[in-house]
């Protein structure tokens, strides 16, 4: 029987082992609980990071970006078991602030079709004058009434603004 073929390793993958190889792998004699010297802990987490990962994430959604480094932090500076507890408390509250408060978006027409999409995702989508057509993207119900309505007397007094506003100036 021929014996397998070692895989080539990728750039990323030497540099991880090569940076791990820094990280002392046994227990020092003196020190019998290694594995709670913080700055040997940090340096094996500072290794396997993904930066390119946590780059992509800021750019694409920033609050996620917020609990995967707390996670990260509490794992640091803690153990596994607070990371864990951080990143979930985090989120759970992202999970309310986003079911109390929910984000409301203007639509608009996109030219030569009968479809209506987000004005602030598609800039050349235009706004039906004296029809204001909003999108919310989360359930109504008696904790965010009051928000909505708030916001949605806003977006109606601005649109009368408007119309108000291009009236006078054809007069």
């Amino acid at each position: 029987m021929a014996p397998p073929k070692k895989l080539k390793n990728s750039k990323k993958d030497r540099t991880l082992k090569k940076n791990l190889s820094l990280v002392p792998v046994e227990p020092k004699a003196a020190d019998s609980n290694w594995w709670d010297n913080t700055e040997t802990h940090s340096q094996a987490l500072l290794v396997v990071i993904d930066y390119e990962t946590a780059i992509h994430l800021w750019k694409v959604d920033k609050f996620d970006f917020v609990v995967g480094m707390s996670a990260y932090i509490g794992v640091v500076f803690g153990s596994i078991e607070i990371g864990l507890v951080l990143a979930v408390a985090i989120y759970v509250i992202r999970v309310l602030l986003f079911v109390a408060r929910p984000r409301p978006f203007v639509q608009g027409n996109l030219p030569n079709s009968v479809v209506y999409r987000n004005v602030e995702q598609y800039p050349n989508a235009s706004n039906v004058p004296g029809i204001l057509i909003l999108e919310i993207d989360a359930p109504i119900y008696f904790a965010n009434t009051n928000y909505l309505r708030e916001r949605i007397t806003r977006w109606i007094n601005d649109e009368e603004g408007r119309i108000k506003s291009a009236g006078e100036s054809r007069a």
